[in-house]
């Protein structure tokens, strides 16, 4: 097997150090046909903008960039509108066309991603702070429990107090409405006592 020529090392190596090129202007048309297929789409913007004319060697090239970046739909339909338009555009413009819009797409597309996400996490934020809120100003458990004793007093002033218990413990589970019609009707009859109570006895017998 023959040794590579120096021809061959050279453009290897210009190859794998490509992106120290500042242009292509002073390279010969056979090594450009060899450089041009092994260069990306960044790469060969950039060297195309600085060399005076690639188009007869980088046409090739954008076709086969613009194909496996963006689908073989997409690229037939570009190719039926270059048909269409007389081909009055180059494949590298096409492609850098195709990849500014494509971009403008997805970053309008995060932008409503975010927006959307600020303001769930707005809307969650006020809902939060209104469960607080509520959930601030409602009595406790042991508060409503505490305050069934002030209520029977006040409802009967003239009871006994010492009959009626500073706490009343509720089991759990809550109560049935069984029991919850019992409590009921007791009240009913502690309130019927203090009241008959309270009135003189006359007013009682009638």
């Amino acid at each position: 097997m023959a040794p590579p020529s120096l021809v061959d090392i050279c453009l290897e190596s210009l190859i794998a150090h490509v992106e120290h090129l500042s242009d292509l202007n002073n390279i010969p048309p056979d090594l450009l046909k060899k450089i041009i297929p092994c260069l990306g789409a960044q790469e060969l913007a950039r060297l195309e903008e600085a060399t005076a004319d690639l188009s007869e060697y980088s046409n090739d090239r954008w076709i086969q960039l613009y194909e496996s970046t963006f689908g073989e739909e997409d690229f037939n339909h570009a190719r039926q509108e270059l048909i269409n338009y007389g081909e009055q555009f180059s494949w590298g413009s096409l492609f850098r066309a195709r990849s500014s819009l494509l971009k403008t797409k997805v970053t309008a597309h995060e932008d409503l991603v975010e927006s959307l996400s600020a303001s769930y996490e707005e809307g969650e934020s006020s809902r939060r702070k209104r469960s607080a809120k509520m959930v601030s100003n409602m009595y406790s458990r042991s508060e409503r429990v505490e305050e069934i004793p002030r209520v029977l007093n006040k409802l009967s002033p003239c009871y006994n107090k010492k009959q009626i218990p500073k706490t009343i413990h509720w089991g759990r589970p809550w109560p049935s409405p069984s029991k919850v019609r019992s409590v009921e009707v007791a009240v009913h009859r502690i309130t019927e006592t203090a009241v008959s109570r309270s009135l003189p006895d006359d007013e009682t017998e009638k």
